[in-house]
């Protein structure tokens, strides 16, 4: 009797581990593989070091001011013609989806490349055709390149004899936009969809979509911290 009784205690206590190990496994594997999205995402998410920017409020926005949520950063320039404009209606589009399905806790942020021609006030102005809750973030304009620019990876060109002669100068820069997690890192980069008729633009559905399958990867990995 006693020794039944020791055997199913060992049998139990041999289950519970298999179990837990088999639980362990699958969590790891989740932690692993990062999900396949319109970009990267990272396993490793990217801390962002020290910056100091300002918002369109004039207040400073550093590293700190991006914990506790998730931000979306898109970025550009209020002078741009076309591309700017559609990816900020794109964003409205995604971050009222996010509305309808109660997720609430992701700031919208465009941090302008000109900051030379985009003031606080400017930037204001131009978010609040788009959406008023978008927060608008320059780097002061005779800085060297931020470390906020470097740290995401940011393509930028500005010809800097043009500036210096032409009022119309002219900007390049990338289309990526930076998923922000919570703790302050750099967690996924999305990328434009590119049409077969050649445009290059985002889609509100798809952003969003991929959203989620970062965000949930994040909390997945938050098991093991």
């Amino acid at each position: 009797m006693i020794k039944s009784l020791h055997l199913k205690v060992f049998l139990t206590v041999v289950l519970c581990l298999f179990l837990i190990t088999a639980a362990a496994f699958q969590l790891h594997t989740n932690k692993v593989y990062a999900p396949k999205i319109m970009g990267v995402t990272l396993v490793n998410a990217e801390p962002l070091g020290n910056f100091t920017l300002n918002d369109h409020n004039n207040t400073p926005f550093t590293a700190s001011s991006l914990r506790g949520k998730w931000h979306v950063i898109s970025y550009g320039y209020t002078h741009c013609p076309d591309i700017c404009p559609l990816t900020l209606v794109t964003m409205t589009q995604f971050s009222n989806l996010l509305n309808e399905n109660n997720i609430n806790n992701v700031q919208f942020a465009f941090y302008t490349v000109d900051p030379y021609r985009d003031t606080a006030s400017h930037i204001k102005e131009y978010l609040a055709y788009f959406n008023p809750d978008f927060l608008g973030l320059r780097n002061e304009e005779k800085q060297e390149t931020s470390t906020f620019e470097n740290k995401l990876g940011m393509k930028i060109h500005i010809e800097e004899k043009e500036k210096e002669t032409n009022p119309n100068y002219s900007v390049s820069h990338g289309l990526e936009i930076f998923l922000i997690n919570p703790d302050a890192k750099l967690q996924a980069v999305l990328q434009p969809n590119r049409h077969p008729s050649g445009f290059v633009g985002y889609s509100a559905q798809h952003a969003y979509n991929d959203f989620l399958h970062v965000k949930r990867f994040y909390e997945q990995q938050s098991i093991f911290r």
